[in-house]
């Protein structure tokens, strides 16, 4: 009967050589990157939690643990499939807040302990003329990577948004933060404040304007406090008279209650709103914005 050959390395050398060689890790890293995060399933049903897989950064890449995410109207939308292009289960949240954690051995504008923000996208084809410009919004070569629902160009996963602890973005989608900032507060500037701010910086708003805002939602009442900062003289259009404490509060220097004559509207440089006719720019104002903590 044949018998095994034993090995004539010593047992310490075996012990050494056992260590130095490499384990299978798939485990282990497939652990390290399920993050615990708030999804629905489907249009019926409510978000409950989930826990989703982040990649590991990649060379270019920032992570961030969340420390706050807005809530906005499109989450509803999107999570309520009311759009038609929903991918489940869908993890919401665009407008995000928190802290880096880690980066890719190529990120150059962002370390671990910065404060840092995620929008609305996180991804485009990045050589398109409108990419090139810094307009990635407008890519036209397979358009921008949503926060969530939508698919990485790399590896085709389904990306998945800010109700979650953490995500993973490439740096040139990450915005760096002053710490001297209300984290909470600076949320809903991600969205609701950028889609107010952009047309009113667009066309110049300022001293010597009139600006009508028709709504005091989630974009309503920024484009009151933009519109005072900017030196114009704001009207807020509502058919809830008690908002206008809060109008009042935000900066308004006038309001209007109940039906919007057409004369109110023609006697404005721009209305902001979200389905009244305006001589210049229309921004949808019936939204939701507020932050939650991700705890």
């Amino acid at each position: 009967m044949k018998t095994q050959k034993k090995s004539t390395r010593p047992t310490g050398a075996r012990k050494a050589a056992d260590k130095a060689t490499p384990r299978p890790r798939t485990q282990t890293i497939a652990e390290k990157r399920r993050t615990p995060a708030y999804a629905a399933q489907g249009p019926d049903t409510p978000l409950a939690p989930l826990r989703i897989q982040r990649r590991e950064p990649r060379p270019e890449d920032v992570q961030v643990e969340i420390l706050y995410c807005g809530v906005c109207h499109s989450d509803i939308h999107m999570a309520r499939n009311e759009w038609g292009q929903t991918i489940y289960p869908v993890v919401p949240g665009h407008e995000i807040v928190g802290r880096v954690t880690a980066v890719g051995n190529k990120v150059k504008n962002f370390k671990s302990g910065d404060l840092a923000g995620v929008g609305v996208m996180v991804g485009s084809c990045r050589h398109c003329p409108n990419c090139r410009k810094g307009l990635e919004q407008y890519c036209t070569d397979g358009g921008l990577v949503g926060t969530y629902s939508a698919r990485d160009r790399i590896t085709g996963e389904i990306t998945q948004g800010g109700y979650s602890k953490k995500i993973v973005v490439h740096e040139d989608f990450v915005y760096r933060l002053s710490d001297k900032l209300p984290l909470a507060e600076v949320a809903p500037l991600l969205c609701a404040g950028i889609t107010t701010y952009s047309p009113l910086r667009h066309w110049k708003v300022g001293k010597g304007h009139k600006l009508g805002v028709v709504g005091l939602g989630g974009l309503g009442h920024m484009a009151v406090k933009f519109g005072a900062s900017f030196g114009a003289e704001v009207t807020m259009l509502s058919t809830s008279p008690d908002k206008e404490k809060d109008a009042r509060r935000l900066g308004r220097t006038n309001s209007r209650s109940r039906a919007i004559p057409s004369s109110s509207r023609s006697s404005l440089d721009i209305s902001t709103s979200s389905s009244t006719p305006c001589r210049r720019s229309t921004i949808t104002t019936r939204t939701l914005a507020c932050c939650l903590p991700m705890a």
